[in-house]
């Protein structure tokens, strides 16, 4: 009997020993060829991100597409934060003229209006826009209202200002 349950016991380790030596199948291996995105993607360290965006004339664009000086301001109209920056923003919009800068927010346009006109944020160089929460998410992944992003006229990314930020941090960049 012992010497039965000793054949049953090698045999056993001998099978076990198998299968941690073997070569892996290949059909078992992860395909390496093509990356595996694990999580949300993140915006290239110097790149404007490609996010999509409807202005309020319906107009449908992409930040990947805007050329020359560029701010993305995202923001919710509720927001405290967003409503002390903008607030204090307007008292120095002089210093935005060189750039285009876009307040983008996934809230409905009749907010977002409502906004822009209560801080009287307005000019030729200012637009609103809307973007999904989705997209948001893809490309930064969580961050928080308000945050500024500064880009250069290449559409390298110069500086950005997570959570409110004094203007007196902003305006040396421009």
């Amino acid at each position: 009997m012992n010497k039965r349950l000793l054949i049953i016991l090698l045999v056993l380790v001998g099978i076990a020993a198998w299968f941690l030596v073997r070569p892996k199948e290949t059909a078992l291996e992860p395909d390496t060829s093509t990356p595996v995105q694990t999580s949300a993607p993140l915006v290239a360290a110097n790149d404007l991100p490609n996010l999509p965006l409807l202005k309020p004339d319906q107009t449908r664009i992409s930040t990947k597409d805007l050329k020359g000086k560029t701010i993305i301001i995202f923001f919710e109209p509720d927001c405290e934060h967003c409503q002390r920056e903008a607030n204090e923003m307007q008292g120095h919009l002089p210093a935005f003229a060189n750039y285009n800068v876009y307040f983008v927010s996934p809230a409905p346009m009749d907010q977002m209006q409502q906004f822009f006109m209560k801080y009287n944020l307005s000019g030729p160089n200012i637009s609103f826009a809307q973007t999904p929460n989705s997209s948001l998410l893809q490309e930064f992944g969580p961050i928080p209202a308000p945050s500024v992003f500064i880009y250069s006229e290449k559409g390298k990314l110069v500086k950005a200002f997570k959570g409110e930020t004094p203007m007196a941090n902003i305006l040396p960049l421009l």
